[in-house]
């Protein structure tokens, strides 16, 4: 039952970010559709809840950027993205 909540409550926040980011990749600026957890699970609470859950560290992405982000083997890509990650951060 428990579990159930969780993943209501992650829904809820899901469908919330995607909103928030008008349903635009913060990557690459086309269409998203999936919510990716800028902390990386095991840094801070369960899948579905938990600090790693919180509007601020959460992002809509598209498909092949979420790919790209969540690929570890691909430390080039990843280092590249997290640049440039980091220079948005700077401009705001």
């Amino acid at each position: 039952m428990k579990r159930r909540r969780d993943f209501s409550a992650w829904q809820e926040t899901r469908a919330r970010i995607l909103k928030r980011d008008n349903y635009t990749c913060c990557t690459c600026g086309q269409p998203g559709d999936q919510v990716h957890h800028i902390m990386r699970l095991g840094t801070g609470g369960s899948r579905f809840k938990g600090p790693r859950n919180r509007d601020d560290l959460l992002e809509t992405i598209c498909v092949g950027c979420h790919e790209v982000k969540t690929n570890h083997s691909d430390t080039k890509v990843q280092s590249a993205l997290e640049q440039i990650d980091a220079m948005e951060v700077d401009d705001e």
